[in-house]
């Protein structure tokens, strides 16, 4: 437990310096980062108790979650509030960052102090960024 919460707490300090060093352009590259290392967090979590069936789930999850935004996003064809397409709502960066939040905390409940924060930060940098409206990260976190 010791070395995980070295390597998250390490990930949150590059992320920090990162976004501060580079300006709001780098939050997306954060809120990317976040996106695809929260899921993976999640994973490697589950492998690395041995847990395939863990695995698994998180496999269908990912493939759900991907199915249901891509599905939305073609329905709803919501205008980014920058013009650049027709693909707003709901967040898939927030969703996926929340959804994989919560399934890391299933496994290690005392990674929420952490987690939580991380995929509030996803959220709001869609916002900031001008990719997204509030509405939009809402949906996407529940």
């Amino acid at each position: 437990m010791k070395q995980a919460r070295a390597v998250i707490l390490s990930f949150a300090v590059s992320m920090a310096v990162v976004a501060h060093a580079g300006g709001v352009q780098t939050w997306g590259h954060v809120s990317d980062a976040l996106a695809i290392g929260l899921p993976l967090l999640a994973a490697g979590n589950a492998f690395g108790k041995g847990d395939s069936e863990g695995v698994k789930e998180l496999t269908y999850t990912l493939g759900a979650t991907l199915a249901a935004t891509t599905a939305l996003k073609s329905l709803i064809h919501e205008q980014r509030p920058d013009g650049s397409g027709n693909d707003s709502f709901p967040s898939g960066h927030t969703l996926h960052a929340v959804t994989f939040t919560a399934i890391a905390i299933s496994y290690v409940p005392q990674l929420a102090i952490v987690l939580v924060p991380f995929a509030l930060l996803v959220a709001a940098s869609r916002v900031v960024l001008g990719l997204h409206y509030p509405t939009d990260v809402l949906a996407g976190a529940v």
